[in-house]
């Protein structure tokens, strides 16, 4: 299971990927009895796995408007925009395939909006690669790599650590995180208690 977690991080934001993610998360916080080596590689799994459920469409939305502002070049925005809305049409368009998959589906419906779906992720491609050739840094700004405990450890001042949480819907998760040394993530409890 632990070499699918990648794939599942970069899936698209869902119910199923939620609920695989917060299982997998909550599997791993129950092996706090393990060793203390063992532990720590635990806990930087679940720092991990929080992490990527945090990555929501409300940080995607803030990451595209952050995108939109840092392109100065009136024609290289008009090209993000554009990406950005073949993005957003992509996805209503697989929404309205799935909502015509669950019903009653018409064969010809369902063929048109597979098209459209090819054709849009064709353009999307396309216009994404002409971005990133004018403008490098467009990956990182447009869909950020969530933070390692290595960078988290390597962006504090000595004496300092950070508290992570994640909050699903039965548990809360907190993670402490030092300058240097061991993550500590031992403290589980149920949502209603915080």
């Amino acid at each position: 299971f632990r070499s699918s977690v990648p794939a599942l991080l970069d899936a698209p934001d869902g119910t199923v990927r939620t609920f695989i993610l917060e299982a997998y998360l909550a599997f791993l916080s129950s092996r706090a009895s393990i060793t203390d080596d063992r532990k720590v590689r635990t806990a930087v799994a679940a720092f991990q796995i929080a992490n990527g459920l945090r990555s929501s469409k409300v940080n995607k939305a803030l990451s595209s408007h952050v995108v939109r502002g840092a392109v100065r070049d009136k024609n290289l925005a008009n090209l993000v925009r554009r990406e950005q809305d073949a993005h957003q049409r992509i996805e209503a368009l697989y929404n309205l395939l799935n909502n015509s998959l669950l019903g009653e589906s018409i064969p010809t419906v369902v063929q048109d909006l597979r098209e459209k779906i090819h054709i849009l992720e064709t353009a999307s491609k396309t216009l994404n690669k002409e971005i990133r050739s004018k403008f490098p840094d467009y990956a990182n700004l447009a869909d950020p790599t969530p933070a390692t405990i290595d960078d988290v450890q390597n962006s504090l001042a000595a004496g300092e650590a950070m508290i992570a949480t994640y909050v699903s819907n039965d548990q809360s998760y907190i993670w402490a995180i030092p300058k240097s040394g061991k993550v500590h993530s031992d403290v589980k409890m149920h949502h209603f208690c915080v």
